[in-house]
C-alpha cells in the first residue's frame, strides 16, 4: 500500500486560538508521493519594524534597536527549540519520514552541497541593528530572501528550483520544508510607548522538482512590548510554541491510499 501526502493549502482564516490568525498564501490541492521530507532551514529573519507614524515609530524603534544584541541572542537560543517543535508537528501530522539538519549535517553530501547552494548574500539584511538572519544549529541558508525579507517571486526562480532539485537528489529527499519566522512590531502606540507585537511564521514546502506545494502563513496573538525589555521579547518569541501545531495542521493533511 503506497503512502501519499495530500497537501491542502486552501484559502482560509483561522482565529479561534487566542486571536492567532492563520492564512494560507495560495491554493493547492496536490497528491504527492512523498516518503521523506527534509526540514532544512528554521530561521528567524529581520524584524518587521514600524515606519509610520514617523515620530511614534522612531521613538519605539530606537529603544528596540538599543537592545538589538540582546534580542539577537535570545532569538539564537530559541531556534533549536523551534526546529524541534516544527519537526514534532510535521512528524505527527504526516505519514512519512521527517529529517532535520541534526541528522544530515555530518553527511558528506550535505557538507558538499554547502559549496554550491549556500546563499550567504540572502542572509544579509542591510540593517545595521539586525544585520543577518539567524538559523538553527548546523544549518546554512539556501532560502532566497531579499534583504532579510520573504518575497514570493524569489521562490519561483529557476535558480532556486535548481537548489531544491539538487538538495533533494543529493540528500535522498522527496520534499524540503522551511520554517521562516520574524518579530513584527509595526503596530506602535502613541509616542512609541509600546508595540502590539506578534510573531509571524511561514511553513513552506517544495517537492523534489522545485515546485511549491504548500505555503502557510500565521500570526501569533498580540504581546504588548515596550521595546527595551528583553523579557517581553522572550515571552513574544515563545508564542511559536502555541502557533506551530495549528499552522501545520491547516497546511498539511496526511492520508493513506
Amino acid at each position: 500500500m503506497k503512502k501519499y501526502i495530500t497537501i491542502f493549502s486552501i484559502l482560509f482564516i483561522f482565529s479561534s486560538c487566542a486571536n492567532m490568525k492563520l492564512l494560507t498564501k495560495k491554493q493547492y490541492t496536490k497528491v504527492e508521493d512523498i516518503k521523506r521530507i527534509g526540514l532544512l532551514e528554521v530561521a528567524l529573519i529581520k524584524p518587521s519594524q514600524a515606519i509610520l507614524p514617523l515620530l511614534d515609530a522612531a521613538i519605539f524603534n530606537k529603544r528596540m534597536n538599543n537592545i538589538s544584541g540582546e534580542i539577537l541572542n535570545v532569538q539564537s537560543k530559541k531556534l533549536d527549540n523551534y526546529r524541534d517543535l516544527t519537526f514534532q508537528s510535521l512528524k505527527k501530522t504526516l505519514s512519512c519520514e521527517i529529517v532535520t539538519v541534526k541528522e544530515l549535517q555530518t553527511l558528506s553530501a550535505y557538507i558538499d552541497l554547502k559549496q554550491t547552494i549556500e546563499n550567504k548574500d540572502a542572509a544579509l539584511t542591510k540593517n545595521d541593528n539586525f544585520s543577518t538572519i539567524l538559523l538553527a544549529s548546523g544549518e546554512y541558508n539556501i532560502f532566497p530572501l531579499e534583504k532579510g525579507v520573504v518575497k514570493d517571486i524569489s521562490l519561483e526562480t529557476p535558480e532556486f528550483q535548481n537548489v531544491i532539485k539538487q538538495s533533494c537528489t543529493k540528500l535522498n529527499l522527496d520534499a524540503i520544508a522551511f520554517s521562516i519566522s520574524n518579530i513584527d512590531t509595526e503596530n506602535v502606540g502613541m509616542l512609541g510607548a509600546f508595540s502590539k507585537a506578534r510573531v509571524i511564521s511561514r511553513i513552506i514546502i517544495f517537492n523534489k522538482y522545485g515546485n511549491k506545494i504548500g505555503h502557510a502563513y500565521g500570526k501569533s496573538k498580540v504581546v504588548r512590548v515596550a521595546g527595551n525589555d528583553i523579557g517581553e521579547f522572550q515571552i513574544l518569541l515563545d508564542e511559536y510554541n502555541v502557533m506551530i501545531d495549528p499552522l501545520v495542521k491547516q497546511l498539511l493533511k496526511a492520508r493513506k491510499q
